[in-house]
Order: C-alpha cells, then sequence, then structure tokens
C-alpha cells in the first residue's frame, strides 16, 4: 500500500524564515488568502486562522501527487537554498487520517535549514521558492517524505 503524507502548514511552516546572514527586514507576513492552481488530484482542505493550528480535513479520492501548494501567499521575500527556516506545521498520514507530528501544541515553531538535505525531501523541494510568509500545503509520496517503510 502506498503511503502518502500531508505537512499542511508547512509555510504556516514559514510562519517566520530567516535567511542566513538576514536581518529582520527579511521577515514577512501572510496577507489575502488567495490561493493556487493545485495540481490534478485529490487535495486537502484547510482552515483556521494563519499562525494557529488548521483544521485539516482529507478527501476519501486518491491523492495528488507531489505538490506543493500555496494556500496564502506571504509578503516576505523568496526562500532560498540554504536558508534557515522558523515555522509551525502539522503532519499527517493519508492511510489513517492521523496526526503524526505537529509544532503547535510544544506552542514553539520548529527551526531547520532547508534545501540542504537536512528535512526530508519533499520539503526541501516544496519550500524553497516560496515567499516568507506563506501558508503551503505539501503533499508527499513516500519517496519524498520517509520512504515506503516510514510514515
Amino acid at each position: 500500500m502506498i503511503k502518502r503524507l500531508i505537512f499542511a502548514a508547512a509555510l504556516l511552516l514559514v510562519v517566520v524564515a530567516v535567511g542566513c546572514g538576514s536581518d529582520s527586514s527579511d521577515v514577512g507576513t501572510a496577507t489575502g488568502s488567495t490561493p493556487t492552481t493545485a495540481p490534478a488530484g485529490a487535495l486537502p482542505t484547510v482552515t483556521g486562522e494563519f499562525g494557529k493550528a488548521a483544521a485539516i480535513t482529507l478527501p476519501s479520492a486518491k491523492p495528488t501527487p507531489f505538490s506543493a501548494t500555496v494556500l496564502t501567499e506571504g509578503t516576505g521575500r523568496v526562500v532560498k537554498k540554504g536558508d534557515l527556516l522558523i515555522a509551525h506545521y502539522a503532519g499527517m498520514n493519508w492511510r489513517d487520517k492521523a496526526v503524526f507530528d505537529e509544532s503547535f501544541s510544544r506552542g514553539a515553531p520548529s527551526n531547520f535549514p532547508i534545501g540542504v538535505g537536512q528535512v526530508v525531501p519533499g520539503w526541501d523541494e516544496g519550500l524553497v521558492g516560496k515567499k516568507v510568509g506563506s501558508r503551503v500545503l505539501l503533499v508527499l509520496p513516500p519517496d519524498k517524505g520517509y520512504g515506503a517503510a516510514g510514515q
């Protein structure tokens, strides 16, 4: 059985992103709620106030292949390979619709370098190039997440 991951909020994951050697002028905030065009296939619905734990509803239909869909575009600079991201996130398994990891209940965002192999490949591929302050929905097949034996 193919397992798919969903990381909703991923750039709700980038509530704040800090580039190496940057100053506070690089920090952006989220505005608007215009989603970008999503790839073919089923995508989850993400609702809730930006910066707070999102409510994620997974459709029963087959998921889209790997996608990184901007749900709300931020106003900050573009995230570059090697930047340090400071972000909230929620990870959900498509198969059992269970959240397996999230940062909101810990009361603090996580931080990690992006685009340099320190996180799962789907995060590196899906978050580099997005604007700081965005809310991004990532749908990750096993090869972009934790592999066939992982979540």
